[in-house]
């Protein structure tokens, strides 16, 4: 989750990835994919706890971030908890999310992408 330089490699909707200059003590990129591109500033990180990535491109459609939490895994290994907060002030756009795309169709395609890459390795 924290080398998004290398996603491309195993997520399926991740064309490329391009680091940006940090804000502060923030890290940012921008994701170019499917659904265009999209900037995340690294909003909180405190290694192997959490991770929280936010959308960092004002005027969009949408805002949010994602939660990454980890936790040891009874047998061993980590347990990845995500959540997604999200923002869709237009209820036009709500009702497209809501009856036609799905709340979670990126986390689960995600979480997909990742089980795929982890079998691999």
């Amino acid at each position: 989750m924290r080398d998004v330089e290398s996603q491309p490699s195993w997520r399926s909707d991740l064309k490329r990835v391009e680091v940006l200059p940090d804000k502060g003590d923030r890290r940012v990129y921008r994701e170019i994919g499917d659904d265009g591109a999209t900037t995340f500033e690294i909003t909180d990180d405190v290694a192997n706890e959490r991770l929280v990535s936010e959308i960092a491109d004002p005027g969009r459609a949408f805002s949010g971030h994602w939660v990454f939490q980890f936790a040891p895994a009874e047998g061993g290994g980590t347990r990845l908890t995500l959540t997604e907060v999200g923002d869709v002030p237009n209820p036009a756009l709500r009702f497209f999310a809501a009856t036609i795309f799905g709340w979670e169709g990126s986390t689960k395609r995600y979480l997909a992408d990742l089980q795929a890459h982890l079998a691999k390795s």
